[in-house]
């Protein structure tokens, strides 16, 4: 009887050890990922990694590049003999236990991590998951800038709730995304009273703009149709995002349609498209003085532009159709690929375009259904590897939208209002939406 006791008590305590294939309980981890400048962390990949997992991985790598200056090295096949991070499901037998556990007890939307030693594991419940879990494994590292040391330490054993509200979970449930826009405020045509720019009411059409800090920069044009727009008169408006209110105005310039603009972080210039007839051509501006600075030459025509700091790269739209490139910081091509625009927009006219560190952004004026009940504007989203994503539906009270920009992860459109000036609008995401079929 005592043996019959001893085993079924042996059993008992084997059932509620967690399941983790050859790996011990977890313990405290000390990880170190750069140590004095230079990375020790692997980070590897699934064979064919899907595009959920390069924006995760991209996540992590900007993030300890911008803080140490130091890229980890990324790969599909097993290293040892140094810290790895393996990041998806079906990597190797732990992954695969894990990711198990997580659908076996039908845990929902959640992200799951394990340490043991040098290893970290992570997996999702959708692959979107794995973004929140890299910014979860962030939360967990401490840097020592004197030695340009960064660890990875704790208790590293957790599941979480993985993020359904961000854009790149919705859109692995549909490829369309609904929102609703929220009017914020109405920047005016002209400078005031004094009569010294923009008293003519043909200096009245919003073209390129863009958000920095509290600040809207908007280019406000007078069209000169027969010099086919190389005569057009332009200048930019500084609108004070916090007190509502235009704070400065830059004199007359000449930047043709002036189609679009962007911000470079680390030069600190505005940067304007000139679009038709000077489609390759780029002014740059001192958005505290509103001054130009200088200008350069892009290898192709262009209809707008987007600048990313953390890729230190632009993307462009190229003129004549909805292609993008990407272009290095002193206006080369970056690479030979062209990203190929959906066929599904391509009834729509041009307008701006803006970027964050996985998404680009291109928002699209609805003209062929202009004024009629179905008329729908939209954002057109792709991601840095030149892949489509989807589409956002936009309303902006069903006004032609200008340009776009993305700050802190918030949408902001600016829209034409006729005899009023340009209307900006915060979207805000509501969800997937059904698409329908086509038969």
């Amino acid at each position: 009887m005592k043996s019959v006791r001893f085993l079924c008590a042996l059993l008992c305590v084997l059932m509620l050890l967690p399941l983790y294939g050859c790996q011990k309980d977890p313990v405290s981890v000390d990880v170190m990922l750069v140590e004095n400048g230079e990375a020790k962390l692997y980070i590897q990949l699934p064979a064919e990694t899907p595009q959920q997992i390069l924006y995760a991985k991209d996540r992590l790598c900007f993030y300890v590049q911008k803080l140490t200056g130091a890229t980890p090295e990324c790969g599909t096949e097993p290293v040892t003999g140094r810290p790895v991070l393996t990041l998806g499901n079906e990597i190797d037998e732990q992954s695969r236990e894990l990711a198990e556990e997580i659908f076996d007890e039908e845990l929902g939307d959640v992200f799951r991590i394990f340490a043991a030693e040098q290893k970290i594991t992570a997996v999702a419940a959708n692959d979107a998951f794995l973004y929140d879990a890299v910014d979860y494994l962030i939360g967990k590292m401490s840097y020592d800038e004197g030695t340009n040391t960064l660890k990875l330490q704790g208790v590293l054993d957790t599941t979480a709730a993985g993020d359904v509200t961000s854009l790149r979970y919705m859109f692995t449930q549909s490829t369309v995304v609904g929102s609703e826009s929220v009017m914020q405020s109405t920047l005016p045509f002209h400078p005031g009273a004094d009569g010294v720019l923009g008293t003519d009411d043909d200096v009245k059409g919003t073209q390129g703009g863009c958000i920095v800090g509290n600040y809207q920069y908007q280019c406000i044009i007078k069209t000169d149709k027969e010099s086919n727009q190389m005569n057009n008169i332009t200048y930019v408006a500084k609108y004070d995002l916090v007190a509502k209110e235009t704070v400065m105005y830059s004199e007359l310039l000449q930047l043709n349609h002036a189609n679009d603009m962007t911000y470079n972080q680390k030069t600190g210039e505005l940067v304007i498209v000139h679009n038709a007839p000077r489609g390759k051509m780029l002014t740059f501006m001192d958005p505290e003085t509103l001054q130009v600075t200088r200008t350069a030459t892009l290898p192709v025509s262009v209809y707008a532009i987007s600048y990313n700091e953390t890729r230190d790269l632009y993307v462009v739209g190229v003129s004549g159709g909805q292609n993008l490139r990407t272009i290095t910081a002193d206006f080369q091509y970056a690479g030979k690929k062209t990203f190929y625009a959906t066929e599904t927009t391509k009834h729509y006219t041009t307008q701006g375009i803006a970027s964050d560190d996985t998404f680009i952004y291109c928002v699209l004026y609805d003209s062929l259904h202009a004024g009629a009940s179905n008329m729908q504007n939209v954002i057109t989203v792709y991601d840095w590897y030149g892949k489509y994503v989807g589409t956002i539906h936009v309303d902006v009270d069903k006004l032609e939208p200008e340009n776009i920009s993305i700050v802190d992860g918030k949408i902001t459109v600016l829209a034409y209002r006729p005899r009023k000036g340009g209307s900006l609008f915060d979207i805000k995401l509501t969800g997937p939406k059904a698409v329908e079929s086509k038969k």
